[in-house]
């Protein structure tokens, strides 16, 4: 696929995503709403890409390779070549699929230890008795808005590095692109429930903040489910030998789509 090239079921797929948001959003404004679909959908699709890229060069040695079945101190041996060829790279267990899959078993789902502290706030372990390391499963909750702030923060990184000696006018395009496509992640999906940060309660605020983060995480596993059950098989083969240039381009195609078409309907 060439850098200008679209893939031929974009269309059908804003259609889906539109949908999706009219029957989720409930009181929250169709704009907004679409573009907490649209944030859940680039989640997927780039974790389709990485799996399907990393699957066809398993699959060579071993025919029953499947990444999203690795533990991630495996899949960190391809985490160089993944992100020379991608552009970017995403650990099994932070795969969308997996990160569902984790959610819908448990909405209290705690995520992997090596980031559960990022930034002190993705999961709360037993916040109140951290300091005597006591376990106690009523307060392990893990906010689902925080953990893909942390995702698409790796990704920015990423990003960011491998866009590094290009001129500054293409820097600074490619920066306002990518700001644009990770706006509402970074604002927590505000109309969700409020923003979590987990160091800033005190004990007695902890339980009315984990029944909110509940919540807000019931709502995002709805918009998952609903984004994993878009067909993409077609999609991903149109644009599984795309960089995260060209990726990023489709993205921000698709947003285009779905903004001419809620202006049409309004």
């Amino acid at each position: 696929m060439s850098r200008t090239e679209i893939p031929q079921n974009l269309l059908e797929v804003a259609k889906t995503i539109r949908q999706i948001a009219d029957d989720l959003r409930g009181d929250i404004d169709v704009q907004e709403f679409t573009e907490y679909v649209l944030t859940i959908f680039f989640y997927r699709f780039l974790s389709e890409i990485v799996t399907h890229h990393l699957n066809n060069y398993g699959q060579r040695f071993n025919p029953s390779f499947d990444y999203t079945k690795l533990e991630d101190r495996i899949a960190r041996l391809g985490e160089v070549e993944t992100l020379r060829e991608k552009g970017f790279f995403l650990f099994p267990s932070l795969l969308f699929g997996n990160v569902l899959e984790g959610f819908k078993k448990d909405i209290y789902f705690f995520v992997p230890y090596h980031i559960r502290f990022y930034e002190g706030s993705i999961s709360l372990q037993t916040y109140i008795d951290f300091t005597e390391a006591i376990i106690n499963t009523e307060f392990n909750i893990t906010d689902i808005s925080l953990l893909i702030d942390y995702i698409f923060g790796n990704i920015y990184q990423d990003i960011y590095y491998n866009f590094q000696g290009l001129s500054l006018e293409t820097e600074v395009k490619l920066e306002n692109k990518i700001k644009k496509l990770f706006s509402c992640v970074k604002k927590q999906f505000p109309k969700l429930g409020d923003t979590t940060y987990f160091h800033k309660y005190k004990k007695e605020q902890l339980i009315q903040l984990i029944d909110t983060i509940k919540k807000k995480n019931e709502k995002l596993v709805q918009i998952m489910d609903a984004v994993a059950k878009i067909p993409l098989d077609d999609f991903i083969k149109q644009t599984s030998n795309c960089n995260i240039e060209t990726i990023l381009e489709i993205q921000e195609n698709l947003m285009e789509i779905s903004q001419q078409d809620k202006t049409k309907n309004t």
